[in-house]
Parts: C-alpha cells; sequence; structure tokens
C-alpha cells in the first residue's frame, strides 16, 4: 500500500511541478532549501504522515468488521 501510495504521490507532484518554466522550478529549488523551506517541507510531510496513518487505521478497521460479519 504504502508503495502504491508514494507512486501516486510521485505521479501528482511531477504533473504539478509540470506547469513551472525553468526560472520558477530554480526559484522553487532554491526556496526549499532555506529554513522556511525546510519548514514547509516538514509541516507538509508531518500533515501527510498523520492522514496516511489515519487512512490506514480506517481501512483496517472497515476490513476488519466486515470479516466479522461474513463467512470466508
Amino acid at each position: 500500500m504504502r508503495s502504491d501510495t508514494v507512486d501516486w504521490l510521485m505521479g501528482y507532484l511531477m504533473l504539478s511541478y509540470q506547469p513551472l518554466d525553468d526560472a520558477e522550478t530554480a526559484r522553487l529549488a532554491e526556496f526549499v532549501q532555506t529554513s522556511a523551506g525546510r519548514a514547509l517541507n516538514a509541516a507538509i510531510f508531518d500533515g501527510f504522515g498523520t492522514m496516511y496513518s489515519d487512512i490506514s487505521y480506517a481501512l483496517g478497521r472497515a476490513v476488519a468488521l466486515n470479516m466479522v460479519g461474513s463467512d470466508l
């Protein structure tokens, strides 16, 4: 599941950055190397990690509840 999520995220990022020209991409690369850019990146990934954990828990719980209610 994690591998599929990483693949999806990488594809999403490629599409989201596609409209940027070379100068905009360079400015973004410079920004992410600053302390503010690193803080923003860390906050985004912390949020993604929390969301991923919540979704994984909810999906596991849903599967478990469905397994209790059906014969294998």
